[in-house]
């Protein structure tokens, strides 16, 4: 995939010292590489709590979506990691697009 950061590879392998060695350095961690992911979507879809933990409390956009509609909430479910998608619910991602899984967790039924 063309635009792979590092930062990206860092979150894809839960590398959370890099990642934040990375943050720290002055990293974008809101750029997209040619198929619309982002670091926190990689940290998402391989399970990362800490990773995405770290990029969520630097001011990553966790509803950035990529070039199929697709974000850091939709991979983590996909990918059965429900404490991924937990502290994304958590955080607010969705609210913006109303999506029906954020007001479901906010009422306690997911």
């Amino acid at each position: 995939m063309d635009g792979v950061t590092s930062l990206m590879w860092a979150a894809s392998g839960g590398r959370v010292e890099a990642a934040r060695l990375l943050l720290d350095a002055g990293a974008e961690k809101d750029l997209k590489d040619s198929g619309g992911g982002t670091a926190l979507t990689a940290a998402a879809m391989n399970g990362h709590v800490e990773v995405a933990l770290l990029l969520l409390d630097a001011g990553a956009d966790q509803d950035l979506k990529d070039n199929f509609g697709e974000t850091a909430l939709i991979m983590a479910a996909k990918g059965g990691h429900a404490e991924v998608a937990q502290l994304l619910l958590q955080d607010g991602a969705g609210k913006a697009q109303g999506c029906m899984w954020h007001d479901r967790f906010n009422a306690g039924s997911v």
